[in-house]
């Protein structure tokens, strides 16, 4: 009976104790609330403003987050001081520098976050005014690349007095009003008075409240007459960090032949000073970020030590540099390269990695299933050859380089390259017909791309009357239609300069991708008129 009693207890016991087995709480819903204000001393749009402290509440526990986000316009001398706690910012001001006939305002969209989920305060700015008025007016727009159309974010978007303004202003006076382009590039500028200003933008890299030299921009040329029912497009730029035509660097790379990366290259020949009589030839080699390296190679032995060269343009000197030519130099031997698939339309390109002055045809075959056909080289700029011969779709054909067939300007020859060819097949790839119509604008460039961000030009179409293409042997895959405004008519496009005061050229974009399937014929019409805005 005793022993049945102990049992039971130890039995109570071990029921008790899973019991209270500590277990994680489950906890309430997610919240999925953004922080409200709920108010504001002084309030919100207080008039006659004598303050030093501002003090916002809200309904919840909050955090500050990304405080150089914070948008104090105009701008203060000393910036404002934020501090926060609990569920209440507070923000410290020296009243003194207030401006008795500006209207403030403080934007913290997306700089204050609730304390659980980081969820932040969304389109909240506080306004004020030391008068007895408050402008109500804005300013809203939107910030794009120049050359892709692309939304940019982060960037000052600056307006300036229009009195005494000059070049020199954004790089030297903080802006009158200012506001930041959101994720989506739209920026809405608060509380502005009614009159003119001249409008700029920058990626502030530095947060100095100016712009600098290596900082992408936008402007708009004439001044802006402030309205709420205006929206604007500001188009950014790469900054020119040199001259046109600036010799970055010069090297000797071989015996005769001497390599300048080029800033911006326009229309020149590069010379050595004092050159006479010398067989010489300037070699342009295709590079990026608005960089080209051009070849000087010539037949004649330059003995002395240092070599001056100018860059001409127009028989105008753009630049000169001197080349160290002491130097003992390895000669390259040329080494060729070819793109292993093409168009059947396409030519075939020969790129070789030094300038060569001379071909010997007899040494080079073009074959296809063991056939030897005719064909011609053409020299395009010593390191560029075209091969041109009769091809057909979906064939593979064998170019034979003998070794000596090149000679550079070096006096070194190739050695021996088999190299295969193969052409697209109509059985591989898609068809794209484009019908292009209301082409009565400024011309426009009409190109197909491939949808990434290299945007790498498969066609291009030049043409200011109504047209229809075939693009034929498009590989599968969604390609976009870029159309530039080419208001210089030069055929291609063109960022835009601060000081020639010239904005880049307007850029548009179907709004459908192409998708291309294999043996499928797309038919895609583009009405200029919906895509481009009348000028």
């Amino acid at each position: 009976m005793q022993k049945n009693k102990i049992y039971a207890f130890l039995l109570c016991i071990q029921i008790l104790v899973s019991c209270a087995q500590i277990v994680s709480p489950t906890g309430g819903n997610k919240d999925e609330e953004h922080p409200i204000v709920i108010e504001t001393i002084p309030p919100n749009q207080s008039v006659n403003f004598n303050s030093n402290e501002i003090k916002i509440n809200f309904n919840e526990y909050i955090e500050l987050k990304n405080p150089d986000k914070i948008i104090f316009s105009p701008p203060l001398k000393e910036k404002p001081t934020l501090d926060y706690k609990g569920k209440q910012l507070t923000v410290s001001i020296k009243n003194k520098e207030l401006d008795s006939n500006s209207t403030y305002s403080i934007n913290l969209s997306g700089s204050i976050t609730d304390i659980h989920e980081g969820l932040p305060l969304k389109n909240y700015t506080y306004s004020f005014s030391k008068s007895s008025h408050i402008d109500e007016d804005s300013l809203l727009g939107r910030v794009i690349d120049g050359f892709n159309a692309k939304n940019l974010k982060d960037y000052t978007v600056a307006l300036y007095d229009t009195s005494g303004f000059n070049d020199s202003i954004p790089f030297k006076t903080t802006p009158k009003f200012y506001s930041l382009s959101n994720d989506s590039g739209y920026f809405n500028i608060h509380n502005l008075p009614k009159r003119y200003f001249k409008l700029f933008c920058y990626n502030d890299l530095n947060k100095n409240s100016k712009f600098d030299n290596n900082e992408d921009y936008g402007f708009i040329e004439d001044p802006i007459a402030i309205s709420t029912n205006k929206s604007l497009i500001l188009r950014v730029n790469k900054p020119d960090l040199y001259a046109k035509n600036k010799i970055l660097d010069a090297n000797k790379i071989g015996s005769n032949t001497y390599a300048l990366p080029i800033y911006q290259p326009e229309k020149i020949a590069i010379k050595k000073i004092n050159e006479i009589g010398a067989k010489s030839n300037t070699i342009f080699k295709e590079g990026n970020n608005e960089i080209d390296t051009f070849f000087y190679a010539t037949e004649e032995i330059f003995n002395d030590s240092v070599v001056s060269m100018i860059v001409n343009k127009n028989n105008t000197v753009s630049d000169t540099v001197t080349i160290l030519n002491f130097k003992k130099i390895k000669n390259k031997k040329p080494v060729l390269s070819y793109s292993s698939i093409i168009r059947f339309d396409d030519t075939v390109k020969i790129n070789l990695n030094t300038p060569c002055k001379k071909i010997d045809k007899n040494r080079i075959k073009i074959l296809v299933d063991s056939t030897e056909l005719a064909y011609n080289i053409i020299d395009e700029s010593a390191i560029l050859f075209s091969v041109v011969f009769k091809k057909e779709e979906g064939k593979l054909y064998k170019i034979q380089v003998k070794d000596s067939a090149f000679l550079s300007f070096d006096g070194e020859f190739n050695s021996n390259k088999i190299a295969e060819i193969k052409t697209y097949s109509s059985n591989q790839s898609g068809e794209i017909k484009l019908n292009i119509i209301n082409l009565n604008q400024v011309p426009v460039i009409i190109s197909l791309v491939t949808n990434n961000d290299k945007e790498e030009e498969i066609y291009r179409i030049l043409n200011d009357k109504n047209t229809e293409s075939s693009i034929k042997y498009c590989n599968p895959g969604e390609y976009k239609i870029k159309i530039v405004l080419d208001t210089n008519k030069n055929k291609k496009w063109d960022k835009g300069n601060w000081i020639k005061k010239s904005i880049p050229e307007p850029v548009f974009y179907l709004k459908e991708l192409i998708g291309v399937r294999i043996l499928w014929e797309i038919e895609q019409t583009i009405n200029i008129d919906d895509i481009v805005p009348k000028q």
